[in-house]
Parts: C-alpha cells; structure tokens; sequence
C-alpha cells in the first residue's frame, strides 16, 4: 500500500520520547522527512536520529509552553524543507507519581496543563499559520485513554488529555 508520505515534511512534538520515537520510526519507515522535537531530551532526539538515517531529518529543541518555542519550531522546519504537511502534536508531561486530587498543588496542575494542553494549542496555532499560506496540511492530535476514562491520582493530566481529545479536537473539526 502506498501511503503517500514519501517526501512528505512531518513534525513530531515530543519525538523524544515513547510515543514520539514510535511514530517517528513509523513515518521514516514510509519515507516521510522529518522534524523531531524534544524539550529536553536531545541525546535520546541524536540517536533517534542516527537509528532513522535513510531518511532527512531535522532535530529542534524548543520549550512549546511558550510561544517563541513554538514559532521557532516552524521557522525551523520551514528554513530547512519549505514547508511542513503534517504536524503531529504529541508532545507531554507525565507526573510519575501519583498524586490525589487533594493533595494536588495548583504549580503541578498548572504545570501539567501547559506542559499537556498549551503545548497543543501553541503547535496547532503555528501550524495552522503555516497552512493558511500554504493552503495544505494535516494535525494529528494525541490524547490518552485517560480523557476518556480518567486516571487515578493524575487529574491533571488526565484533564489537559481531555481538553486536547473532546474540546480542541472537536472545536477544529467544527
């Protein structure tokens, strides 16, 4: 099956990680050209990158809570392929431990929120820039199993993963 992704531009917000890495190797695997974004994890972005060399790819670290993060991302990837066709917004935070909603600080829901929900919003938003004079492209937003059903002692994440699956999916869709 050709999935036409041969030469296709493609950025990966939290390519660094898990999910990210996995849909990185997917997309080379089918030829796509890549941006791979981390925040902080550039010695795992410079293996990833050694591990995906048949295909050209691009390694940018950026802070995506913030909107100079995000619009130097896209400023990137436009100076290196001219163009970006797919944005894929995976980028996230996870607090490993498992913190009741009583006991949970308004940093850590904030933190959490930004670093799950803003960092969406502020791709998508740039993206979207992109497109407008570009007249193409495609988002693909990744939430979790916890919008959906919840996730004991992760309100917070559980909250921005919803926010992203119910309202800012649907909201774009409209």
């Amino acid at each position: 099956m050709d999935s036409q992704l041969r030469g296709k531009v493609v950025v990966i917000t939290g390519a660094s990680g898990g999910i990210g890495s996995v849909l990185a190797r997917q997309f080379a695997a089918e030829g796509a050209r890549l941006v791979l974004h981390c925040r902080r994890g550039r010695t795992r972005i410079a293996e990833l990158q050694k591990e995906l060399a048949a295909v050209e790819t691009l390694a940018v670290r950026a802070d995506l809570t913030r909107e100079a993060g995000a619009r130097r991302l896209f400023v990137r990837a436009l100076k290196r392929f001219g163009r970006v066709d797919t944005l894929v917004a995976n980028a996230g935070a996870w607090e490993t431990r498992d913190v009741p909603l009583h006991e949970l600080s308004l940093r850590q829901w904030n933190r959490t929120l930004a670093g799950v929900l803003t960092t969406a919003f502020l791709s998508v938003r740039e993206f979207f820039r992109m497109v407008a004079k570009q007249k193409r492209g495609n988002v693909v937003l990744i939430a979790s199993t916890a919008a959906v059903f919840g996730e004991a002692g992760h309100a917070d994440y559980a909250a921005g993963k919803a926010a992203i699956a119910y309202g800012l999916t649907r909201s774009l869709k409209n």
